[in-house]
């Protein structure tokens, strides 16, 4: 080729060159987005989201613990995108934006703060119309950072319906629940490309029949603090029967509210000189203030002294917070329980059997004291051990047993109890108590054996399990925390039945032999049956009455410390940056059934 003819290539080559690097301002053709030269506004887009990925996340991770958790799954999700932005459709926003708003103003339904939820990206979004997309210049920086930001509500949102705020543990090292663990990152997808968000939403709330109970509790307390909640009885102050006192109408203005007096229907006036009928403490009174007091794990003899004074004073305020308390544990437990399952509620007191979503059995329990609190926990009974051994616990044996032994040593042989040293049980008079090395005591079966005729094993780190007793006075007292931390049940031979429904051979008679008979036997289960011991101090019963208890381990108060509260009742709150607490509305008059 002529060295000419190479020149004037390669200077046609530099000037295209050229002619392809020039900015859009400086001429040339436009693309398909009416710039010149610069990548197209979906792939515009994409770089901004992937940077924006590489950033921190939208709540710093000192306001939020689990920030960096939900970031990571902020990231994960657009991956599943292939970098777009989610929320936007043809540069529109998408209908479920406004359904992810409506949910979240109504998140105070489960207890939930709206305020800790950023929906300002969506108004963002949605103001916009995402005609940013494809504006000439458009800025598309906020639009696709609200996206994100957007996302990580959502998935934070979500978070907090299926598991709760916290996990369990950071309320008491012994406390282990079992969470939930939906792929949320998968869930929004599906809802968002079948259109049912709040569907998703809703069936990420917890399924249990208690926690359907507790939100129209919730509901229903919040309305007696938007009707102005109930006052204070003066502190010393008692009714007497029959004779007209001004505290009897603020008594049963709150016994009233509370649903335990039927509210009064239209009456004339009373004669002049005559005591008006809501200040006198009347028979049916006090049947409604046994009733509250049944409800509050009081002794319901009518009788106003100070530990029912006390939770006739507890604010409405307060009791709203408990029930918010409650709801988020019942978030920390599995979507289902199972086939047949036990659920022990210590605060209550209580056990119940279910079978196939029937109670089949409920009895009282006693509990671990507040010093030997039982641990909160989950496991599966696989054992029943009838006419037990006790083996007493080390530190039951360290700080009771051998001090016992050391001041009588007849204290072995009256409570039947034998030494063993490495399996073999040894001759108490031949122990050096002042130093008696590495050794065991155990109760022998019988009538006055600590675990009675039998215990239910299901094995766990903390050698909790459920037991007979032969101190049955105990469960006709109203508190019941008594125990070392095992738990005594009431009815151990209906328990036996029923936990051995499929061993047929375990008649009724071959049963209560075995719990008589002295020698030890261990009987293993088909099926293994779940065991829950949740710590719920509001509970509602089957007939709709609910049940307040006193938060004898602390639990409360510690859970109180680490969750946020929701709004006031009565107020309507949505998110915001710093949130804060609005003024009550207050009607004047709220009937509801408690």
């Amino acid at each position: 080729m002529p060295r000419s003819s190479f020149r004037l290539m390669l200077a046609a080559a530099v000037v295209l060159a050229a002619a392809c690097a020039r900015s859009p301002r400086q001429g040339g053709s436009e693309g398909a987005s009416g710039h010149k030269g610069s990548p197209a506004p979906v792939d515009r887009a994409s770089q901004i989201l992937r940077a924006r990925l590489t950033g921190p996340p939208p709540v710093p991770v000192a306001r939020d613990v689990t920030a960096q958790e939900t970031w990571s799954a902020v990231r994960r999700l657009y991956e599943t995108t292939g970098g777009h932005p989610l929320w936007l459709i043809d540069g529109r926003p998408r209908p479920e934006i406004a359904v992810l708003r409506d949910s979240i103003r109504r998140a105070s339904d489960d207890g939930l703060n709206p305020s800790d939820y950023d929906l300002r990206a969506a108004d963002t979004l949605q103001s916009s119309s995402g005609r940013g997309l494809f504006k000439k210049g458009g800025d598309l920086e906020p639009l696709v950072d609200a996206d994100v930001r957007l996302s990580y509500t959502f998935l934070k949102f979500a978070r907090h319906l299926e598991r709760g705020r916290v996990p369990p543990g950071q309320v008491d090292a012994h406390w282990f629940g079992t969470q939930r663990d939906e792929d949320l990152v998968q869930a929004l997808k599906v809802a968002l490309e079948s259109g049912r968000l709040r569907e998703s939403l809703e069936k990420l709330e917890s399924q249990h029949a208690q926690y359907a109970a507790l939100k129209k509790v919730l509901a229903r307390y919040r309305e007696a603090a938007a009707a102005g909640g109930w006052s204070a009885l003066p502190a010393g102050w008692a009714p007497r029967a029959g004779r007209p006192d001004p505290e009897v109408a603020v008594l049963r203005a709150h016994l009233i509210a509370t649903g335990d007096l039927p509210a009064p229907a239209a009456a004339p006036a009373a004669p002049a000189g005559a005591p008006a009928a809501s200040s006198v403490f009347d028979a049916t009174t006090r049947d409604a203030l046994k009733h509250f007091e049944r409800r509050h794990g009081l002794v319901p003899d009518g009788r106003l002294d100070r530990e029912v004074r006390a939770a006739l004073n507890v604010p409405v305020e307060e009791r709203i917070r408990q029930i918010e308390l409650n709801l988020e544990r019942w978030r920390w437990l599995p979507d289902t329980l199972g086939d047949r399952y036990v659920l022990v509620n210590i605060p209550t007191f209580h056990l119940t059997a279910v079978d196939h979503g029937q109670v089949a059995l409920q009895m009282r329990v006693v509990a671990g004291k507040e010093d030997s609190p039982t641990p909160i926990f989950s496991d599966e009974m696989t054992t029943v051990v009838f006419s037990p051994y006790w083996n007493v616990p080390p530190d039951i044996a360290r700080n009771e047993t051998i001090p016992a032994v050391v001041r009588d040593p007849g204290y072995l042989g009256r409570n039947n109890l034998e030494v063993v040293r490495a399996g073999r049980v040894l001759d108490p008079w031949g122990v050096d108590w002042s130093r008696p090395g590495k050794i065991q005591f155990r109760q022998r079966p019988g009538a006055h054996n600590a675990l009675g005729g039998v215990k239910f094993m299901f094995p766990n780190q903390f050698d909790v399990y459920l037991h007979d007793t032969p101190a049955d006075a105990l469960f006709a007292r109203v508190e019941r925390d008594y125990s070392h931390g095992c738990v005594r049940i009431e009815k151990p031979f209906e328990m036996a039945q029923w936990v051995l429904q499929d061993r047929p051979e375990w008649t009724s008679e071959k049963i209560q032999a075995a719990m008589n008979s002295g020698k030890e036997q261990h009987v293993a289960l088909k099926h293994h049956i779940p065991v829950y011991i949740v710590y719920e101090t509001v509970w509602v019963d089957e007939d709709g009455t609910v049940e307040f208890r006193d938060d004898i381990y602390g639990h409360d108060a510690r859970q109180e410390q680490i969750l946020p509260a929701s709004p006031i009742p009565g107020a309507i709150q949505v998110a915001q940056e710093h949130p804060g607490r609005e003024a009550r509305a207050t009607p004047e008059s709220v009937r509801a059934t408690f």
